[in-house]
């Protein structure tokens, strides 16, 4: 739907028909990471599995990765690399 670069030039952000931001690296066309948004909340998701979460935001991550089943951090020490990135720590 629409693309904004970062006030930098060096990221792109692109927003999708159902609300998801996905940041990409200009130079590589490499993913950064993606934001999902929800009414109670948000899930931001990095591909090395790093994860944020805001407000109440069940589903939103898993649902991101196609385990919707599973409750946000449920599975952190099961599935390695998945880490939760404290609120304050850039996720990307």
């Amino acid at each position: 739907m629409s693309v904004a670069f970062s006030p930098d030039g060096q990221r792109v952000a692109s927003a999708d028909m159902v609300g998801t931001v996905r940041f990409w690296d200009k130079e590589t066309m490499r993913e950064l990471g993606a934001l999902y948004g929800g009414e109670d909340g948000w899930a931001a998701y990095a591909p090395d599995g790093r994860y944020k979460l805001g407000g109440d935001a069940a589903g939103l991550f898993w649902h991101a990765v196609s385990l919707c089943r599973f409750e946000p951090g449920e599975l952190d020490g099961l599935v390695p690399g998945v880490r939760r990135v404290p609120i304050d720590e850039p996720l990307f």
